[in-house]
């Protein structure tokens, strides 16, 4: 499993999402997708991660491309 999906529990919530194995997987594909990110190491993905999940409005921006808007 992914390195960094354990750290989104708010996007888990904001999504309405159950936080189980299949999800994890289904978010990480998504957010991966979402950042452009797709056959980066875990790692890449969750240093980017971490600069969205400082900033109110990129976590906002990354919710709301989730969710499709």
């Amino acid at each position: 499993m992914t390195c960094y999906i354990r750290h989104l529990d708010e996007v888990f919530e904001d999504l309405g999402m159950e936080k189980n194995k299949e999800n994890r997987r289904k978010l990480d594909l998504m957010i991966r997708e979402k950042i452009k990110m797709k056959d980066a190491d875990c790692s890449e993905v969750w240093a980017r991660i971490k600069k969205i999940t400082n900033n109110r409005s990129e976590m906002i921006n990354l919710t709301n491309l989730l969710r499709g808007k």
